[in-house]
């Protein structure tokens, strides 16, 4: 997912290649080095490729980037403790429960931003009383 500069100091590359160099170029996480090439397996584990060797059928190539996540999720918070230089898939799985916290939210603002209503648990309860409320036959 693309960051949002607006979130982030102004001088946040030197922030990240900073902090990429002092975690050795390497996922804090899981160890895998910047740039490798390889496949992941079955578990998640990262596979590097061997000099010649081809990827195994039915496996995709991968390239790590190394990010850098704030472990607190707080993107203001740019002490270097609370930074740490992550692959791709322990970025995405140690933002995992902030990712599914907001998307309600997220969904929801979007909603309201396409000019769909929100009804509240009252309005909601009022409009099914009405479906209910017999015919009176006028």
């Amino acid at each position: 997912m693309p960051i949002d500069p607006n979130n982030y100091p102004s001088n946040w590359e030197e922030i990240s290649r900073r902090i990429r160099e002092r975690d050795g170029h390497k996922c804090k996480f899981c160890g895998v080095p910047q740039y490798a090439v390889g496949w992941r397996d079955w578990r998640g584990a990262f596979v590097p490729l061997k000099d010649e060797q081809m990827v195994p059928a039915g496996e995709k190539s991968i390239r790590i980037v190394l990010t850098v996540a704030h472990l607190n999720h707080d993107t203001q918070d740019n002490i270097d403790e609370n930074l740490a230089a992550l692959c791709q898939r322990c970025h995405l799985l140690h933002d995992q429960d902030h990712h599914i916290r907001h998307a309600a939210e997220t969904r929801r603002q979007n909603q309201l931003r396409a000019g769909q209503m929100q009804l509240g648990l009252e309005e909601l309860g009022t409009i099914r009383n009405q479906e209910d409320a017999p015919d009176d036959g006028a």
